[in-house]
């Protein structure tokens, strides 16, 4: 159950970009919205400025906060100093929060931060899924629907750490789960190696994947979950993204770790490709969220805790 949504914010109108959509979700759930300014600590900081900056920063937060009230959402503001990712993880623990909305540039400057690097180091440590929504990403959801959400799974069990998540969101949001296999072309590499080129057969991977995605759509359409399957040979990092403009989706749900294999895509480079191309945004279930399950479980995402 979504219940605390967590925003992370720097000040700038970048990292803003990520709060309608945090919105969005915290209207159709009624969940309370976290709105978290975290101020990187300077090694040598005049009183003056220092006490400055703590009052532009809380200014700043009260300034986002109060429309949101106004308009009835249920809003806790948060300003701290220190590094921004280590305490972004520290307030999603304490905040108990379920989900992290956050974009993934800001502007530098006084007392911003540079959302990419950020980005990267919440989601690695996150014990929680994390939205990313890139500065192309320029449609905002509507209200309380969403009508497709694309789930790529390369057909390791680690991949489908994302199909829980997004059934999640489909329940709330009355949508409709694309789940996609992309089956690559095989390296140039081996393009001049005969031998090797044989082995890769496209209609037998293309059967092979459209069986195994019947097979998961079945368990999720036994849940009640609206639920369609799209295979298609080619390049998983280009495709992905394409699948999500052609289905007319306004979120992609992803693992980012899979285990390769003949013919299998590996989700961590797959998932950075993604975000740079797309236009919608992107949930990432990454390390952290593995290794929580980890904790409690002794299935597929127990294996996460033996590669770190």
């Amino acid at each position: 159950m979504l219940r605390t949504i967590f925003v992370p914010l720097d000040g700038s109108p970048l990292a803003e970009h990520a709060l309608p959509f945090a919105t969005r979700l915290a209207e159709t759930t009624s969940a309370r919205l976290v709105l978290c300014r975290i101020v990187p600590v300077r090694i040598i900081e005049p009183p003056a400025d220092d006490l400055a900056l703590a009052h532009e920063a809380r200014t700043y937060m009260e300034g986002v906060a109060g429309p949101l009230t106004a308009a009835g959402r249920r809003v806790e503001t948060i300003t701290q100093w220190g590094d921004p990712a280590a305490c972004i993880v520290d307030e999603v623990q304490s905040q108990q929060a379920d989900i992290v909305v956050m974009a993934t540039h800001g502007r530098s400057g006084p007392g911003r931060w540079v959302y990419g690097s950020v980005a990267d180091a919440v989601l690695r440590a996150a014990p929680v899924p994390v939205v990313l929504v890139p500065p192309a990403v320029k449609q905002l959801w509507p209200s309380g629907h969403l009508d497709r959400i694309v789930v790529p799974l390369d057909g390791s069990s680690l991949s489908e750490a994302a199909l829980g998540p997004a059934q999640e969101l489909a329940r709330k949001l009355d949508s409709e789960i694309v789940l996609v296999s992309i089956v690559p072309f095989p390296p140039y590499s081996v393009y001049d190696n005969g031998a090797a080129m044989s082995v890769f057969e496209p209609e037998a991977e293309l059967a092979e994947s459209e069986r195994y995605l019947r097979d998961v759509a079945s368990r999720a359409i036994s849940e009640g979950i609206q639920v369609r399957t799209y295979t298609e040979l080619e390049q998983p990092v280009v495709a992905i993204a394409n699948v999500a403009d052609q289905e007319q989706a306004g979120l992609i749900v992803m693992a980012t770790h899979g285990r390769s294999g003949l013919a299998r895509l590996v989700l961590g480079s797959v998932a950075t490709g993604t975000l740079q191309r797309t236009r919608v945004p992107l949930m990432l279930v990454g390390p952290g969220v593995l290794r929580r399950e980890a904790a409690t479980s002794t299935g597929p995402a127990a294996i996460l805790s033996t590669v770190g």
